[in-house]
């Protein structure tokens, strides 16, 4: 049996038939926009580009067709996204369709560098550039997610910085970037430059008068930053009302550390080192600090050595200006003048080879000609027995 079919005998109106009013496209795809109409007589089909509210008409621009109502456009560009009018008409009136086209992008995701080397105190900020406007970016190190602190900041979503870089920021720094339909990732491995303390600013031999105040200062610079430390004839030097240390960090990158001595006393003459100190290695630097007045000799911790070997003993020696210092083997009167209050014992088969082998007695005297006299006293000694110094005075 044969359909016969019969156009409508009365004029309709257009209708367009509803579709999606979203359409996505990925780049460099073909795009089409369909609209379909009912209507009699059977409807013409326009279409045009809103483009802030100004139309365009499609049928006048390259890479745009329009077959049975639906718009064609080739080779798609994100430029093409946007807004587009068709419009359904006929004799009887018109209808149309508003049709959003969105162009989707390859998400592509890079960093400038995939490898930096950064010195320790550095600040690092990372920039994540993309293809397209992502929906969230997350960032992480070595595979754990980051969390911001009050050293690693998030300045925007692709955009992390951290603002003094040390030795455990050390890593492989990755920005996954997602969006709607896909995601992606870059990633930049971070190392931190090592260099050895190199000290910037040292302090020189110096002689003061009593109850002045003293500053001492040592920088460096070194990667990882050093940490210095100070001494007083080669211990540790201790804090104590009159004596404060501290440091920070310059803006140049170094950190300077000081010594402030108030009130200074004889007691406080010596040999003052600085050492700095990193994972790479270490340096030192020690210059006297001499101040006016009578001898005065510091007691000494305990002192081991081995049998046959040389043996440094530095005298603690303060006290300004002294004549000699000088060291006396109580058994058999022999005596050895110091230099700059060191005494080098060589081997045995010299005169001092004995003396903790057979617990000799050694004492450690400076004296000046001022000191010595009927009205000014006398010396200060520090006696060396069995390992141990111990410190007596006399006139």
């Amino acid at each position: 049996m044969v359909q016969t079919v019969r156009e409508p005998s009365n004029n309709q109106l257009p209708r367009v038939i509803q579709e999606p009013s979203v359409w996505e496209v990925w780049e460099g795809k073909t795009a089409r926009l369909p609209c379909v109409a009912h209507g009699h007589p059977s409807p013409q089909y326009y279409w045009f580009r809103d483009t802030g509210g100004q139309l365009t008409l499609m049928d006048t621009v390259r890479k745009f067709n329009v077959v049975d109502g639906t718009l064609v456009i080739h080779k798609v560009s994100v430029a093409d996204s946007g807004k587009y009018i068709c419009f359904a008409n006929n004799s009887v009136g018109e209808d149309k369709v508003d049709r959003l086209l969105r162009i989707r992008v390859p998400l592509k995701v890079e960093v400038v560098t995939t490898k930096r080397v950064v010195r320790s105190g550095e600040e690092v900020s990372l920039n994540c550039s993309m293809s397209t406007a992502p929906k969230s970016v997350v960032w992480v190190k070595d595979q754990r997610r980051i969390v911001p602190d009050h050293r690693i900041r998030r300045v925007s979503q692709t955009h992390l910085k951290i603002l003094v870089f040390q030795r455990e920021d050390s890593g492989i720094y990755q920005c996954y970037v997602y969006n709607d339909w896909e995601s992606s990732q870059a990633h930049v491995q971070l190392d931190l430059k090592e260099e050895m303390p190199t000290f910037i600013r040292i302090f020189p031999d110096q002689i003061h008068m009593p109850g002045q105040l003293v500053s001492l200062h040592c920088s460096a610079s070194g990667s990882p930053l050093p940490q210095i430390s100070w001494t007083l004839d080669g211990e540790q030097l201790s804090e104590s009302r009159r004596v404060k240390t501290g440091d920070y960090v310059h803006l140049d990158g170094s950190v300077v550390s000081y010594v402030n001595i108030t009130d200074l006393a004889v007691s406080d003459g010596g040999l003052y080192g600085c050492e700095a100190r990193n994972d790479v290695g270490t340096v030192s630097h020690s210059a006297r600090i001499d101040v006016f007045g009578p001898p005065f000799i510091r007691p000494m911790g305990n002192l081991t050595v081995v049998a046959g070997t040389t043996v440094t003993i530095r005298c603690p020696v303060s006290g300004y200006p002294i004549d000699r210092t000088y060291v006396e083997k109580r058994k058999g009167a022999e005596s050895a003048i110091m230099f700059r209050g060191i005494i080098n014992l060589p081997p045995p088969s010299t005169k001092f080879n004995n003396i903790l082998v057979h617990a000799a007695r050694e004492t450690c005297i400076e004296s000046m000609e001022e000191a010595v006299d009927e009205n000014d006293g006398g010396r200060n000694i520090a006696n060396l027995v069995d390992g141990s110094w111990q410190k007596r005075s006399f006139s």
